[in-house]
């Protein structure tokens, strides 16, 4: 069974492409994604940071 999650957001940085010592490719990259939902507390949304790393052909199409 696969876990499959849709993030939505923006960049905070460009993707970053390497190679592993056997070639095969992977994709570094950072993403914000803003809560829909306020905090009690502050009555400010929050923004959470995710980093992201997509291998071999995932990564490729990223780029």
């Amino acid at each position: 069974m696969l876990n499959r999650i849709v993030i939505m957001g923006r960049l905070t940085r460009d993707p970053e492409l390497r190679r592993t010592q056997s070639g095969i490719p992977a994709v570094s990259l950072s993403t914000s994604c803003d809560r829909d939902f306020k905090d009690k507390a502050t009555g400010e949304r929050t923004t959470d940071f995710i980093d992201i790393v997509a291998w071999r052909t995932t990564g490729e199409f990223v780029i």
